[in-house]
């Protein structure tokens, strides 16, 4: 379960919400500064910043099959068990998600009395925000050398027959794991 749920949210309505004890106050400008209480300030915000470009591969959630293809390319990840099987599997998860809320509460308009007071508690993540999607930009240069769709080329099959991977053998494939394997 998601450990940060809190059920006396369940039920507030988002203009609840922002006159709450609740609202957050700029979370990932905190979370990337370490800093939880007082007032931030535009060195803070430059810190978080910093964080982003040198520490984090960015993805984003807009962007997701080419945030996935990223993290693949990155971190040079291949097919193993079924590449049929993990393609398919990967296109649902970009397409639908996983996991997520489909009870979304829509962002209210720009101007309105409701977004203004959610927008002064967030105003640092907001410009975060805005840098992130600049670095997602500059940080396709980190893929240049690394051909797309990465994850298919040379990839390999443990559940085919015969399995081409591990080419030395002696390795059980995931999905062919029955149940008398798996007491051992």
């Amino acid at each position: 379960w998601e450990p940060t749920y809190n059920p006396e949210l369940k039920d507030m309505k988002l203009s609840e919400y922002a006159r709450s004890e609740y609202i957050e106050n700029n979370y990932y400008t905190r979370k990337l500064t370490n800093v939880f209480k007082g007032e931030l300030n535009d060195d803070h915000l430059k810190i978080a910043m910093e964080v982003v470009r040198r520490k984090i591969l960015v993805g984003l959630l807009t962007k997701m099959d080419q945030s996935m293809d990223r993290a693949e390319r990155y971190f040079k990840w291949k097919y193993r068990v079924s590449p049929e099987n993990q393609e398919n599997c990967r296109a649902e998860l970009v397409s639908g998600g996983s996991n997520k809320d489909d009870h979304r509460v829509k962002t209210p308009p720009p101007g309105t009395g409701l977004y203004e007071a959610l927008r002064r508690q967030n105003v640092y993540d907001l410009q975060l925000y805005s840098y992130v999607e600049t670095i997602f930009e500059e940080q396709e240069a980190l893929f240049k050398d690394t051909p797309e769709n990465f994850r298919n080329i040379d990839a390999t099959c443990c559940k085919c027959e015969p399995p081409t991977w591990p080419p030395e053998g002696g390795f059980l494939c995931p999905l062919n794991r029955g149940p008398e394997q798996e007491a051992n």
